[in-house]
């Protein structure tokens, strides 16, 4: 069972938990003591995951940590992460701005799964065919939906023969980061120096009306629990009801992995049990949203903070992300190499391109920051988006943050068939080029139907 079949003694979880204690102390200071990385809105949890790369096993190994254990608790702290999303209450209704936001989301990892899996195959066909065509569809994983999710799908690949995939997952998600950051805050500033947008110019009306939304590079600024209704329960008996609720919620998706396991088994479909607990944050998000809506029924919401909520929402997050790049262990075979490189130069060309000219198409208001958070957010992580728009909106008080959170609730509906289709080759067709060919046109049907139901939305609920 991906990410449950491993053991860690309590010593030592307890020396990783003070390891990375350390490195995010010492990324705060890192980071405190540089100007490019503030003016690159590089977050601590970052700069501290690199620097624990760099004097770990996979490069200097002046820091003996193991690289599996990270890759373990990236799996454990994405679902977690996703427990506690589905545990705080609605941000609000998803507006059509946001509708349209879940669509460029959608449309772009389509494309960014056809372009991996097209420069994969065809390196599998003409170059090396040692090298599995399902790494490329790693790339929307790793750029568009984060480093966890890419690692657990990787994993489970693994197990049905595709060595290195979690690595590989690992190393796009990574690259992923570079671009996000580096090309991001290149294009903001470009943008800026070409008269597209001023940065901090916002409409006045826009500054009183909006509902300032204090989430920051993996952050929830301390006034954010203005924005909470009082429950009138103390703090420790919040902290320890959403402890109580995240493990409730965690023991139940456990238990629904093992009884699907076992109707998998009996239903003769064993081949996709990997894939099953691969997607172990999606279960954790779906039954914490539902426990959430029973806490509701029988008015016992109240018992959990919303300020501790997005309080652990941060941590997770950025305890993710730091896990996450110290999990990579530089065991990529070198035929992936070229491949992976490409694949990323391509994607993350084409990524902007799509990003650019589809808010175009799609907005009328905030076209430049909307881009940027939107390929901020399809390179990296919803983080990295949201400190793109920082940059061009300091408060913000436009409702760019606000659409692209919100927009994330579609994106994740539209987009689920893809955490499907990808699959499909090695559990269906044992990674053979028939499999690889039926993704490849299912996807290109996908974005067909996409892009026409997007076409009728936008028709009837024009924006600006």
């Amino acid at each position: 069972m991906i990410g449950w079949d491993n053991s860690v003694g309590l010593s030592a979880f307890g020396l990783e938990a003070l390891l990375l204690g350390v490195l995010f102390l010492v990324g705060f200071f890192v980071r405190r003591s540089s100007s490019v990385l503030r003016r690159y809105l590089i977050p601590t949890s970052l700069i501290a995951g690199f620097i624990g790369f760099a004097l770990g096993p996979a490069v200097l190994a002046w820091v003996p940590f193991d690289t599996g254990r990270m890759g373990f608790y990236v799996y454990h702290l994405l679902a977690l992460t996703f427990i506690a999303v589905g545990l705080r209450r609605p941000r609000g209704r998803a507006t059509a701005a946001a509708f349209h936001v879940g669509f460029v989301k959608t449309v772009t990892v389509i494309l960014q799964g056809l372009i991996g899996l097209g420069i994969l195959f065809a390196f599998h066909a003409f170059v090396d065919r040692s090298v599995s065509p399902s790494v490329g569809m790693l790339l929307p994983l790793g750029f568009g939906m984060g480093p966890g999710i890419a690692l657990s799908v990787g994993a489970s690949w693994e197990a049905y023969g595709v060595s290195g995939a979690a690595d590989a997952g690992l190393a796009i998600a990574a690259a992923g980061f570079v671009v996000a950051y580096g090309v991001g805050v290149w294009a903001v500033n470009r943008g800026v120096r070409d008269g597209l947008v001023t940065v901090g110019k916002l409409d006045p009306a826009l500054r009183d009306a909006a509902k300032i939304e204090q989430e920051v590079v993996g952050e929830v600024a301390d006034t954010a629990q203005t924005d909470a209704a009082p429950t009138g329960v103390s703090t420790p008996v919040a902290l320890v009801a959403l402890l109580a609720g995240i493990a409730v919620v965690y023991a139940a998706t456990y238990g629904f992995m093992k009884l699907a396991t076992a109707g998998m088994q009996r239903g003769g479909l064993a081949a996709e049990i990997p894939v099953l607990w691969s997607l172990n944050f999606l279960w954790a998000n779906l039954i914490a949203m539902a426990f959430r809506r029973g806490l509701t029924r029988f008015r016992l919401a109240f018992l959990f903070d919303h300020w501790l909520i997005e309080r652990a929402v941060a941590v997770f997050a950025d305890l993710l992300v730091a896990t996450a790049v110290m999990a990579i262990g530089l065991t990529l075979a070198p035929a992936y190499l070229l491949p992976l490189v490409l694949t990323c130069l391509v994607g993350a060309m084409v990524t902007y391109v799509v990003c650019y000219r589809t808010v175009r198409w799609a907005f009328d208001d905030h076209v430049f920051a909307r881009f940027a958070g939107l390929f901020g957010e399809q390179t990296g992580t919803v983080s990295s988006g949201l400190a793109l728009i920082r940059i061009l909106d300091p408060g913000y008080a436009t409702p760019v943050a606000r659409d692209q959170v919100l927009g994330s609730g579609t994106a994740l509906v539209l987009g689920f068939p893809l955490l499907l289709l990808i699959n499909l080759p090695l559990t269906r067709f044992g990674g053979s080029g028939a499999g690889y060919a039926l993704v490849a046109g299912l996807l290109v049907v996908y974005l067909i139907v996409a892009v026409v139901g997007w076409r009728v939305v936008r028709t009837r609920t024009r924006l600006g």
